[in-house]
């Protein structure tokens, strides 16, 4: 037995050195092949980051104050106009089909359409045009310069010939959904930011020079009114949501700054940062897929914000509803029984809601950033956060079937993501789709008009929240729709999801009004479906965040700042740590969730084919060409290295230590899960130091 001992490792050892030379022999041309792929992907991607940069800052130039209007990269133009006699771009479009089945448009939008074909056609001739066309679904004339000709030429050209065809130039209204280039956004989050930087100065310097500190009870005022989802509502509907942002941010640095309170500001500003690059990236993403959506052969759908339901509340906006009915209750007990307004204002602070806002915030700021680099065109980050709230998703036949075949080799993977995400998958009848029908939970007749169907789920969903899931799972919650625009019923029944997903593969219609615009298809639908479970538990683990902080911070301003016995706290002065620290984590673990979805590889399907009914030749055929590729000399050495190492540790004489390894704490199922009675149990430690009591005398 001890001779085999001895043995056994040798052998293992001299097997991994005499297939040295045998696999050095096979896999050299391959290893050569690899480096070559590995350079030629260093150049794309090179060429690539190149091309991107470059978007980026010509986003961030158009952002600068004094930027000419419209939007434009390089030799394209963007021009919006409208006829003469016309309110603007606040009147309702129609939408309708021709005799052919191309969309068209009714009303003022079509005097302005038409006038503006007979301009394209003229601006066309002329020698400095490359292309020019009306773009009905953006309502902009597309114009393409000559190389070498400058824009401003273009458009001073535009003006000129507008003019003779009764047109003007047309105003973007900041209300509506902008034009996808628009880098209104990309301000809005840079003032935002400065504001924050601003304000972190103001306080650091405050501080420095020992100058007196704003009071406590104003900078809890605004902290109330700021982080009230009802008071900003309000907000919204008076000033807009772009002025909104920056009105709140103005104020609550303002505020911060003169309180010399940097901490907070620190943390709003990374927030702010996150969302600054998001802008950028999704605004910089329309260039790269112009070419692909804005041609003159593919018809486009304008925005109808009738079609589109009012926003579902999110679970961070109603936690902060309650949050600040307690903080009131809060600062009522403490000057009740500290008599004293300051304390009061204290005990608001110390029950902000910031965490569990920060959390969703980073983790839709970095997942948009995600989607619009690998080509997603999100046209509304608002409906994008609300996919913590979504518990079904219609797909319609249009989604589920390759344009002029089959069903799409996507379609089983989409539909195993809805499931795995704990949604309600409904899928519309199609004769085409038969076999995948047993993966989704209703099936519903195509004869009924798809905004009913829609309405419906809606209906369903929102009594499904008020009557049960916690998790808002399995019904309960928004509805997701996915269809390519095909006709006025699909594009008013997609448009009617409270997420709405338009393909834009195939040459397929584009919804502009959609949110998101997906021109890979179902592969971008399936990393959407991936999002919405890691969105929900984001959600979760910044309120649990919110609500510890909230704890902790509450207990310190309950004690004061000296502990029982006259003893000094641990963190004197600082009360408000364990809120700011809940902040901090949640962005952290928000930014980290997302970028996990980003990254996670995506799967790789195949078309379901009927074998019975093939012949033994065409089996063959296709055994061989979907054959998988050759293991690599990395992977065959790494394959050797693996099996010999499990055969010296499995030898007998290393028994004694594979089981102290099965034995260690950790290894079990869930493991890297921490319990609640232990997270419990760290809470009411730090509750226990705060108080100055042992903690086995502290029972959560």
């Amino acid at each position: 037995m001890i001779r085999g001992l001895l043995t056994r490792p040798t052998t293992a050892a001299a097997d991994l050195v005499l297939a040295g030379p045998r696999l050095l022999a096979r896999g050299t041309p391959a290893a050569i092949g690899a480096a070559a792929g590995a350079v030629a992907g260093t150049a794309r991607a090179g060429v690539r980051t190149a091309d991107f940069a470059a978007r980026t800052a010509r986003v961030a130039r158009a952002a600068l104050p004094g930027a000419p209007q419209g939007w434009r990269a390089g030799p394209r133009v963007h021009v919006p106009l409208r006829a003469e006699g016309t309110d603007g771009p606040g009147e309702v479009r129609g939408f309708a089909e021709d005799k052919d089945g191309r969309g068209r448009t009714e009303g003022a939008e079509g005097r302005t359409e038409h006038r503006a074909r007979h301009l394209a056609a003229a601006l066309a001739e002329h020698p400095d045009i490359a292309l020019a066309y009306w773009d009905r679904g953006l309502g902009r004339l597309v114009v393409t310069a000559v190389e070498g000709v400058a824009t401003e030429r273009v458009e001073e050209r535009v003006a000129t010939l507008a003019e003779r065809h009764g047109l003007v130039a047309d105003g973007q209204d900041v209300e509506e959904l902008t034009h996808p280039g628009d880098p209104g956004s990309v301000r809005t989050a840079a003032l935002a930011l400065g504001a924050d930087a601003v304000g972190v100065a103001a306080a650091v310097t405050g501080s420095a020079l020992r100058l007196p500190a704003s009071p406590r009870p104003l900078t809890a005022a605004v902290m109330l009114l700021r982080e009230n989802p009802r008071f900003r509502g309000w907000l919204r509907g008076r000033l807009g949501d772009a002025r909104t942002d920056v009105a709140l941010a103005v104020v609550n640095a303002a505020v911060h700054g003169a309180g010399q309170s940097p901490t907070s500001l620190l943390l709003d500003g990374t927030l702010r940062a996150c969302q600054l690059a998001e802008a950028i990236v999704r605004t910089a993403t329309f260039e790269a897929v112009h070419d692909d959506l804005c041609v003159p052969d593919r018809d486009g759908v304008p925005v109808d914000p009738a079609l589109r339901p009012p926003p579902l509340p999110s679970p961070a906006q109603e936690y902060a509803s309650h949050a600040s009915a307690g903080s009131l209750a809060g600062a009522v007990a403490a000057l009740l029984v500290k008599h004293d307004v300051t304390e009061a204002a204290e005990a608001v602070l110390a029950g902000s809601p910031k965490a569990a806002r920060y959390g969703p915030a980073a983790y839709h700021a970095v997942l948009s950033a995600a989607l619009s680099r690998s080509g997603v065109l999100v046209r509304d980050p608002d409906r994008l956060r609300l996919l913590e709230t979504v518990g079904t998703v219609l797909l319609h036949p249009s989604a589920l079937r390759t344009p002029g075949a089959g069903a799409d080799p996507w379609a089983e993977p989409v539909l195993d993501a809805a499931r795995r995400a704990g949604l309600r998958v409904v899928v519309v009848d199609d004769p085409a789709l038969a076999d995948f029908t047993g993966l989704a939970d209703q099936v519903v007749s195509a004869e009924r008009p798809l905004r009913e169907v829609v309405d419906q789920l809606r209906d369903e969903s929102k009594d499904g929240s008020e009557g049960g899931s916690e998790d808002g799972s399995e019904g309960a919650g928004g509805v997701l729709t996915v269809a390519r625009p095909q006709d006025p019923d699909v594009v008013a029944g997609l448009l009617r999801g409270d997420i709405a997903v338009s393909l834009t593969d195939g040459g397929c219609a584009v919804a502009w009004g959609a949110d998101l615009l997906a021109p890979h298809g179902l592969p971008d639908v399936w990393r959407l479906l991936t999002a919405v479970p890691a969105a929900r538990g984001v959600g979760r683990r910044s309120q649990t965040l919110a609500r510890s902080g909230a704890a902790l911070s509450g207990l310190l301003v309950a004690v004061g700042e000296s502990g029982r016995g006259g003893r000094r706290t641990a963190l004197p002065g600082l009360r408000h740590a364990p809120v700011d620290a809940a902040a901090a984590a949640a962005l952290f673990t928000g930014a980290r969730a997302a970028l996990r979805v980003a990254t996670t590889g995506l799967p790789h399907p195949r078309p379901r084919v009927a074998w019975h009914a093939l012949d033994p030749d065409d089996v063959r055929d296709r055994l061989e060409r979907d054959a998988p590729p050759e293991p690599t000399l990395v992977e065959q050495t790494s394959a050797r290295v693996r099996t010999a190492a499990d055969t010296v540790v499995r030898l007998p004489v290393l028994a004694p230590a594979r089981s102290v390894r099965a034995a260690r704490p950790g290894r079990a199922r869930g493991a890297g899960r921490i319990p609640l009675s232990s997270r419990r149990s760290a809470v009411g430690s730090a509750a226990s130091a705060i108080l100055g009591s042992a903690p086995s005398r502290c029972s959560w």
